[in-house]
């Protein structure tokens, strides 16, 4: 499969049905979803993905009806960076969205103990938005809630994850992050996770470690283990170790 470039001068990244040409779901038989699909056609282009599907492909998610039945990228930004340890998570959102991080502070507790690690809550905090938030804005109670974020939690870094209210009004939680960097001392990193960005939620895997790889990760590092893989997995039991 041609190789593709990660551009992390962005910080949003493509979503899995254009890039990759993903579908939800699939009712008939392996070989045939292969033939469907085209795939050896369009792995073989260079950018992939419904763009590059070429004539063979039969299917495409984004000529399909709308699904409302699975998970959204933002549910995914809670769980995976929600349970980075030392980092706090900003839901820029009503307070709705951020209904599922009990649960998702449970996962944490599960996988920590069995890693033998100290037990500690997801740092998450939302902006709480109100009707009048949506009607006139909520970028001052953002900057606000980062700093209060600061102050409580003093994380090593700090995400905003977009929610589908702030996406409709227009949040620049880009311009606001990059403002706030330099006051609180810590990274500030946006996360385009909205709910109806994309149709599948493993949209949002992508979102969340394009975030980790662009602003936390050393783009050069000075000293390199080659022994060492980072493995990033939804949660559960240590598999890879062996």
């Amino acid at each position: 499969m041609a190789s593709t470039n990660i551009n992390l001068n962005m910080t949003s990244v493509e979503n899995r049905e254009y890039r990759l040409g993903t579908i939800i779901g699939w009712d008939g038989k392996a070989s045939d979803l292969i033939k469907e699909s085209a795939y050896d056609e369009r792995s073989a282009k260079k950018h992939g993905g419904c763009a590059g599907k070429g004539s063979g492909c039969k299917l495409c998610e984004l000529a399909s009806p709308l699904n409302q039945e699975t998970m959204c990228s933002n549910a995914i930004i809670q769980c995976q960076v929600g349970n980075l340890t030392d980092c706090a998570l900003i839901d820029h959102s009503p307070i709705g969205c951020s209904g599922e991080n009990s649960k998702f502070n449970l996962s944490m507790h599960v996988g920590l103990k069995r890693r033998g690690k100290p037990l500690q809550n997801t740092l998450n905090i939302s902006t709480n938005l109100k009707e009048q938030d949506m009607v006139f804005g909520a970028s001052e109670k953002l900057r606000q809630t980062i700093r209060d974020a600061k102050e409580r939690f003093n994380p090593k870094a700090i995400f905003i994850g977009m929610a589908c209210a702030t996406a409709i009004i227009g949040e620049d939680i880009d311009s606001i992050a990059e403002e706030m960097e330099p006051e609180v001392g810590v990274p500030i990193i946006p996360l385009h996770c909205e709910g109806f960005r994309s149709k599948h939620w493993s949209t949002g895997f992508d979102i969340a470690f394009h975030g980790v790889l662009r602003q936390i990760v050393e783009r050069h590092p000075t000293k390199k283990q080659n022994d060492l893989i980072n493995i990033v997995a939804l949660w559960g039991s240590d598999y890879f170790s062996e």
